[in-house]
């Protein structure tokens, strides 16, 4: 672990999105009582946190543990980081021939959210992210137009290829980044997970991409913390939830410059980050739908971003503008703080 990424663990550890609870006993449902399993590991580039609540404290052990290698798996066959995974070898060679059903999946649901956002949401931004890394943390510069421009030629979600079990990138040059999309595809996984080892309370959160089942015992809500883009160490309202993912997406996740106008938060048809939000939290049944849309939302304006959201069922969002300015879906609650 270098110290970026290690300085970018303790501040997750710190302040993370928080779902309160308590260690060990937890509450009682009926005449039963519910053990807390919870436990946080370095994934998916940032902490992941799994609690497992069941009579039975091994059951919840087992769950635990299960949803961990579920997420160590599809990690490795996700991330553009992991040698030898999937996307990995996709950005190196251009093409896969035995790609997994749940890259394949996962690349069809990104294709959704490119085409009913217009393209705001693009897994082929991996070129211009590569420049700004290259740009700003390597050169110590800002990238110039024509860079940009020449970047921009190879962002474009419908020349990724799918038939069956094969994928290929029909530009060379081009490369996804499913860091958009992937972490709540592998949120809801472990998710599924859990349930199947017997486990019906509990919650998964990866870096603020999590999804919560059951309730925290005896019928009560998790509650979920909405960072202030401002500071992190400070939340601006909670939200109350039995069932369901949220997600969120900050400018101040990962940002080039000081004034967070170049961020990693791209807009695939500009080549440059939006400036007009720093925050949009999404609240969905499932969290790869949540972390999907927090991202193209981001990318929209506020009011085509609301748009968006106001048509589709079960989904709410928070939008965050530069200027403090919050404004929400309709049916958006959450407690002020």
């Amino acid at each position: 672990m270098d110290r970026r990424t290690f300085l970018r663990y303790l501040a997750a550890i710190g302040v993370g999105t928080v779902v309160s609870g308590v260690a060990g006993k937890l509450a009682r449902k009926l005449d039963e009582e519910l053990y807390e399993m919870k436990q946080s590991k370095y994934m998916l580039g940032t902490v992941v946190t799994i609690s497992a609540m069941s009579p039975d404290p091994e059951i919840a052990r087992r769950a635990v543990d299960s949803a961990f290698r579920e997420i160590d798996r599809l990690e490795g066959m996700l991330s553009r980081y992991r040698k030898g995974g999937q996307v990995y070898t996709l950005n190196e060679k251009g093409f896969l021939d035995n790609a997994s059903q749940e890259l394949v999946w996962v690349l069809e649901k990104a294709r959704y959210y490119s085409e009913i956002s217009d393209g705001a949401f693009d897994v082929t931004v991996k070129p211009l992210l590569d420049l700004y890394t290259r740009c700003f943390w390597e050169e110590r510069r800002t990238p110039t137009d024509d860079e940009i421009e020449r970047a921009l030629r190879l962002v474009d979600y419908k020349k990724i290829a799918v038939y069956r079990n094969e994928v290929w990138l029909e530009e060379e040059g081009m490369g996804i980044t499913l860091d958009g999309i992937a972490k709540g595809f592998i949120v809801d996984r472990a998710v599924e997970v859990q349930k199947r080892n017997g486990v019906e309370h509990g919650f998964v959160n990866a870096g603020g991409d999590l999804r919560v089942i059951g309730g925290k015992g005896a019928g009560n809500p998790w509650r979920i913390g909405i960072k202030s883009p401002e500071n992190e160490r400070e939340y601006l309202g909670v939200i109350e939830l039995r069932e369901g993912s949220v997600a969120t997406s900050g400018n101040y996740e990962i940002f080039f410059n000081e004034e967070k106008t170049y961020h990693h938060i791209v807009n695939p048809r500009l080549g440059r980050s939006p400036v007009k939000c720093v925050s949009v939290t999404v609240t969905a049944e499932k969290a790869v739908d949540a972390d999907a849309l927090s991202t193209a939302v981001f990318v929209l304006n506020p009011e085509r971003g609301l748009e968006l959201v106001e048509g589709m069922n079960g989904v709410e969002a928070l939008i965050i503008t530069r200027d403090g300015t919050r404004v929400t879906t309709s049916r958006f609650r959450y407690i002020d703080l």
